[in-house]
């Protein structure tokens, strides 16, 4: 067990709980607030040890470890080492004033309506320039997955794909602690199996899918989290080479059963942009294109006001790299060129970027990975989406050739 990790989950304990622990009360108050929060007894001495206030001849257990990092709000102790890197990046450092600030920003705003285009902006903005200030941005985070506001507007609301694999991926781990509701978990869960998807730590995605699978969903689940929970399921099988027809048909079923607006505006099609991402991500082009064509259905009535336009740009990238696949690369080059990457939504530019410039040289029929599309692969980590990226350069060479073989006219 590397001394370095063990350091790191005291100082992460500490910081839970708010001050130093120095003396044998200290253990004490703090065993008190470890059951508080999980409802598990951690004994006194147990803790004394940990902190080195006694001398013990043997190493920490595991159900320890795992007990501390929860209090610290992540599922294991394994998951808190794998980010503790960043953790430690972002806990050096901390403006306090700023923190208690941002903090207030959550916690005391009296918002009218989850769809507050206003204070959504306001979040959005506060993203933005947590950005320039990566020092707080750990213990803001800690402290907002306490509060309504920042669980709805910041982790649900907000969905940093771009920082998935850095500092919004271990706030979720935050945000699971806290919001312990079967959608919350649905979400945060699914989210984090993509997280390590993209990453490809296939451990990790085994570990999340089956947080996953504890929870069945019906038609009381909003459309966004029903997404997420079969996104997750397609990730888990396409990493492990499993069976996706079941799938795809419980999808239809629940799509099926997904009742229309009665309002005049129409919300985002939230499932649509999250399975047919996940589709195309997973190699599944035929499905991904029949709920495209139903998202840019909807994208032709009256949108929210609170929609932010720029996700259709998504869609739209989604369309073209799945046209490409199935031997349409003229209908993909039309699409592909009414995109423009600067437009892409602010929380996952860098992740559409990748899949932009991969679609762009597969259609060019490059083999070779230019240096911008290896830089975006190294800034989120997401370093699957270069592996997809030749991957599927290969199968669209096959494609075309096979279509040209049989004189098929690609339009």
């Amino acid at each position: 067990m590397e001394v370095k990790k063990v350091t790191l989950l005291k100082e992460v304990v500490e910081k839970a709980f708010g001050r130093k622990i120095l003396i044998a009360s200290d253990c004490d108050s703090l065993s008190k607030d470890i059951y508080r929060q999980t409802n598990v007894k951690l004994s006194l001495n147990t803790l004394r040890r940990f902190f080195n206030l006694i001398k013990s001849k043997y190493q920490v257990s595991l159900f320890t470890l795992d007990l501390l990092s929860r209090y610290c709000g992540f599922p294991s102790f394994s998951e808190l080492a794998d980010n503790g890197e960043e953790m430690q990046q972002n806990s050096s450092g901390n403006d306090q004033g700023l923190l208690n600030f941002l903090t207030l920003l959550f916690n005391d705003s009296d918002v009218k309506c989850i769809n507050d285009v206003t204070y959504i902006n306001l979040i959005h903005t506060t993203i933005i320039y947590l950005d320039k200030k990566p020092n707080i941005i750990d213990q803001l985070q800690r402290r907002i997955a306490k509060t309504l506001n920042g669980q709805i507007f910041y982790y649900e609301q907000s969905v940093n794909i771009d920082k998935l694999d850095s500092y919004y991926g271990v706030g979720l781990c935050y945000y699971l602690n806290e919001k312990r509701t079967v959608e919350a978990q649905i979400f945060g869960n699914s989210l984090l199996c993509f997280r390590y998807w993209l990453t490809m730590n296939m451990e990790a995605i085994k570990k999340h899918h089956n947080e996953i699978l504890c929870y069945t969903i019906n038609e009381s689940v909003p459309p966004s989290i029903a997404g997420r929970y079969f996104a997750a399921q397609l990730y888990f099988a396409e990493a492990f080479n499993r069976e996706i027809g079941s799938i795809l048909t419980q999808a239809r079923e629940f799509y099926s059963s997904i009742k229309p607006s009665k309002f005049i505006y129409q919300d985002f099609p939230a499932f649509e942009y999250i399975l047919s991402e996940a589709l195309v991500l997973t190699y599944q082009y035929e499905e991904a294109l029949f709920y495209i064509h139903e998202a840019i259905k909807k994208r032709n009535n009256k949108v929210a006001p609170h929609v932010d336009l720029r996700l259709f740009e998504s869609i739209y990238l989604n369309q073209a790299i799945a046209f490409a696949n199935i031997g349409r690369e003229e209908k993909s080059l039309d699409i592909l060129e009414t995109i423009t990457a600067m437009n892409f939504y602010f929380l996952s530019r860098n992740f559409n970027r990748i899949l932009y410039f991969s679609l762009q040289q597969t259609i060019k029929k490059r083999k070779s990975v230019d240096e911008q599309l290896q830089y975006l692969v190294e800034q989120t980590g997401f370093k699957k989406l270069l592996v997809k990226s030749m991957e599927t350069i290969a199968v669209v060479l096959l494609v075309l050739t096979n279509f040209q073989a049989f004189g098929y006219l690609v339009t």
